[in-house]
């Protein structure tokens, strides 16, 4: 992104180039909420939990399982969203992280 700034290439919401993350770091929400980026996609983190405890239970399921993954986007993040789903440090509402 610094690099697309620099040479004066513009990205985000309304830009000529899409930025999308993953994992849903709290500050990448953040830069999607101000437009810097334009989405970010969960790669569902929780996902280790819901494994131990099919482990544990001995109720391992059969087949190919599918976990839901979320996208947020400009158009769809809320400060409840980044609260609920994101991950470390929240960085506050209107920060940027260059």
């Amino acid at each position: 992104v610094q690099a697309l700034t620099a040479a004066g290439i513009s990205h985000g919401k309304g830009g000529k180039v899409k930025v999308i993350g993953f994992d849903f770091n709290r500050f990448a929400l953040r830069n999607v909420q101000a437009g810097y980026w334009d989405a970010d996609m969960q790669c569902n983190p929780r996902q280790a939990a819901q494994i131990s405890e099919w482990i544990k239970s001995g109720n391992i399921p059969k087949g190919i399982v599918y976990q839901e993954e979320l996208l947020l986007t400009t158009d769809t993040i809320t400060d409840e969203l980044i609260a609920k789903w994101g991950i470390n440090a929240d960085p506050g509402k209107g920060v940027i992280t260059r």
